[in-house]
């Protein structure tokens, strides 16, 4: 009896002592896990991210356009009779160099002949009827100098035929000088210097008002010592364009690898309600004739932009989800990025746009930008490139 109550006093004896440590080592964890949360709120250091940047020019933005346009020859005219003829002599073919007054053809009329010898014949007629009435005029004029001689009726009577006499005289000199001028029109004159670039008649042929070909022209004559080159302008760019008689270099297909220069000397002043573009005039000397008329150009020009834009690559400017209407770009400033909010522009290239912001030159941004660099986020920076975009 004795050694089963020792046995039951050693087992409670055990027990306690094993409570005791679980408590002990509860203690203790609590302990161990207090001092421990301090360095779980402590920040971890965030490491550099290394960027390419690129530094902002002083000089201002610039648009490069590459338009289309075409040659076309400064003057150009397409020459049609005047009278119904038949074409006497052709004195000049496709490619010949003209000047200016110089005889292209002779057309031959035979009743414009006749219609001038009849004006000719009429005037003469009047200017002899004339004479006459105009002597008898002044014998009367000289007699009734003495009183009662010649009444004054027939005086009268006498200058009244002479005034007509002179005014029937006038007319048949009218229609004396409307003959000639019809006849005039028989012989078909360049009317500026040039080259004969088509010729659609030969000897024989009638031509003019109810002639065989009355829709062709009979000679088509253009100047291109000096052409023009046409640029529809689009309207984004109408009102920047160049001073009048700035130099624009174009290329031609034709001499690949090879620039020419035209100088802006007129514009439309008004877009084309079709095409909504400006239509822009070069001119262009071509006195050794190697540029053609209807050849198509390339113009290559680069416009002003407004003082306070600044031109940086696309992949530089971002938008965020919760200000999709804000752009940024990002500067780095004391090691650190620092996200400037700016206004988009008009592109100035496939990979260049516009901004406006408060940037100023020699600012070094990021080229590639985006919200993987945040604001205040410490940068590694890789060597500036120049502000060539």
């Amino acid at each position: 009896m004795n050694a089963f109550l020792k046995l039951i006093a050693r087992s409670t004896q055990t027990a306690s002592l094993l409570a005791a440590g679980l408590l002990l080592s509860g203690a203790l964890g609590s302990c161990s896990s207090g001092a421990s949360e301090p360095a779980a709120d402590k920040p971890t250091p965030t490491a550099p991210a290394a960027v390419t940047t690129f530094r902002l020019s002083a000089a201002p933005a610039v648009r490069r356009l590459r338009l289309p346009a075409e040659l076309k020859p400064y003057e150009q005219v397409d020459l049609f009779p005047r009278v119904g003829a038949f074409v006497k002599q052709v004195l000049v073919d496709r490619g010949s160099r003209v000047s200016k007054g110089q005889t292209l053809a002779v057309l031959e009329a035979p009743e414009l002949a006749a219609q001038l010898a009849r004006a000719r014949s009429r005037w003469q007629a009047a200017q002899a009827k004339l004479s006459g009435t105009k002597a008898s005029y002044e014998r009367l004029l000289r007699t009734s100098q003495e009183p009662g001689t010649i009444s004054p009726n027939d005086l009268e009577r006498a200058r009244a035929e002479m005034q007509a006499d002179q005014a029937n005289g006038q007319a048949a000199y009218s229609e004396l000088q409307a003959s000639r001028e019809l006849s005039n029109y028989l012989v078909v004159r360049a009317p500026f210097s040039g080259t004969i670039t088509a010729r659609n008649v030969s000897a024989g042929a009638l031509v003019g008002p109810g002639g065989g070909q009355p829709s062709a022209p009979m000679f088509s004559l253009e100047n291109s010592r000096t052409l023009r080159l046409e640029v529809a302008v689009p309207e984004a760019a109408a009102g920047q364009w160049l001073q009048l008689g700035a130099a624009v270099p174009f290329t031609v297909p034709a001499f690949p690898g090879q620039t020419f220069t035209g100088v802006f000397r007129r514009n439309a002043s008004r877009l084309s309600q079709t095409v909504r573009s400006e239509l822009v005039e070069m001119d262009v000397p071509n006195a050794d004739g190697r540029l053609k008329a209807g050849m198509y150009a390339q113009v290559l020009v680069a416009l002003p932009t407004e003082a306070k834009a600044v031109a940086v690559p696309t992949s530089a400017v971002f938008a965020t989800p919760d200000a999709p209407q804000q752009a940024q770009v990002v500067r780095v400033q004391q090691g650190r990025a620092k996200w400037v909010p700016v206004r988009k522009g008009q592109l100035l290239s496939r990979d260049t746009v516009m901004v406006f912001g408060p940037l100023a030159p020699g600012d070094e941004l990021v080229r590639e930008a985006g919200e993987q660099v945040p604001d205040g986020q410490p940068l590694t920076v890789d060597k500036a490139k120049p502000a060539g975009i």
